[in-house]
Parts: C-alpha cells; sequence; structure tokens
C-alpha cells in the first residue's frame, strides 16, 4: 500500500518582519534623541535671561510686547502695554534719557500676568521723579526683566 498524500493547502510560514521592527525602533530612539537636545538646547538658549529652566516655557522678550505713551495729560507718566504673547509675571525696566541719550533714571515696573492683544496700562506718578529728571528726560526706552511665556497654550 501506498502512503497517502496530503494534498491539503498549507498556510506559508509567517513572515518574519524583523527588519522592519528595527527601524520603527531606531527612528522612535531618534525622535527621543532629538526632542532630548532640542530640550536642552532651549534650557541653554542665551536669550534665557532670567535663568528660566523650564523646557516648557521661555524668557519673556522685549519682541513679545509694545509700549507706548499716553497722550491723555495727567499728573503721572502713563503707558498702553500690549502683549504679542500671553505672559507669565511680566516685568519691564523703563529707561529714561536726556537731550544728549545719557541715562538720566530707570523704573522697574511688575506689571504681572498678561493676555495676548489686550492692552494694559501702568503709570510712575510724577512724585516718583525728582524735580530735574523731570526737566531733563526727554526720551524714553523699555526692555523686559521679568517674565515667562509657554511654549503651549
Amino acid at each position: 500500500m501506498e502512503p497517502q498524500q496530503n494534498y491539503s493547502e498549507q498556510t506559508p510560514p509567517p513572515k518574519n518582519h524583523s527588519l522592519l521592527k528595527f527601524i520603527i525602533t531606531i527612528a522612535i530612539v531618534a525622535a527621543f534623541i532629538f526632542i532630548a537636545i532640542k530640550i536642552i538646547e532651549n534650557i541653554n538658549n542665551p536669550s534665557n535671561t532670567d535663568g528660566n529652566k523650564n523646557p516648557l516655557s521661555r524668557s519673556a522678550q522685549k519682541s513679545d510686547i509694545t509700549i507706548t505713551q499716553s497722550t491723555n495729560f495727567s499728573l503721572s507718566d502713563t503707558y498702553k502695554l500690549t502683549p504679542n504673547c500671553d505672559i507669565s509675571n511680566l516685568q519691564i525696566t523703563m529707561q529714561f534719557y536726556n537731550s544728549s541719550h545719557n541715562l538720566v533714571t530707570s523704573k522697574i515696573k511688575t506689571i504681572g500676568n498678561v493676555q495676548q492683544n489686550t492692552e494694559y496700562s501702568f503709570s510712575f506718578s510724577l512724585t516718583e521723579y525728582s524735580f530735574s529728571e523731570i526737566l531733563e528726560i526727554k526720551y524714553w526706552n523699555y526692555s523686559v526683566t521679568g517674565g515667562t511665556v509657554s511654549y503651549f497654550k
């Protein structure tokens, strides 16, 4: 008697996708390394002037706000501030110069938390200046000396 041959369909052995798994694993590891490098670069960025070491935010900069002097007459020096982004704990330093562009005085103002495109006002009472400073001041400028901007809203 002859041995019976089984002619039923056999499923081929499963294909081994180890190369594909390896490539995907390398891509995921490379992505994590790239993200880690970017976080370290953001932390050590020279524009990080306030020492903020949070990888989810950066230091506020002068380009994040616009300040104009109010034209309303009052017994204080009033300014309008419009932020270009949300800023936490905003602090600015106003510098006042004479006609020769020499620094006469500077004033620090803590504004606090501000929201994008919302106008804020702040002022300095005339009593915060000496009489000679009032007569000397011809120009002003500002710098951002504190505050953080989140990378995520």
